[in-house]
């Protein structure tokens, strides 16, 4: 709530996918400016993705905090509105963990 009123985001429905591992459907901010997906160690742990072979690290700053992230190319899905199908495309991205 932002002045007693409610903030609206632009959520959708996504999973992440490494090969042949996904992640179970998932709601995910959509942010314009943003260049990666940040993502805990916990899905990068169910996607099978290995964090010490990783295509980068920095420093970032989360929620006031400074921290550690491995940058990883990944899979993007999105679902159509109403089913639990993917879109036949997949977007890859950079998994920041």
């Amino acid at each position: 709530m932002r002045l007693g009123e409610p903030v609206y985001r632009p959520f959708v429905p996504i999973a992440l996918a490494n090969g042949d591992q996904s992640t179970v459907e998932l709601m995910g901010l959509i942010d314009t400016g943003a260049d990666s997906i940040l993502a805990s160690d916990v899905l990068a742990e169910q996607l099978g993705i290995d964090l010490d072979d990783h295509e980068g690290e920095t420093t970032v700053g989360v929620g006031g905090h400074v921290a550690a992230v491995r940058y990883k190319t990944i899979s993007l899905r999105l679902y159509p509105k109403g089913e639990h199908e993917y879109l036949p495309s997949a977007r890859r991205s950079n998994l920041v963990v």
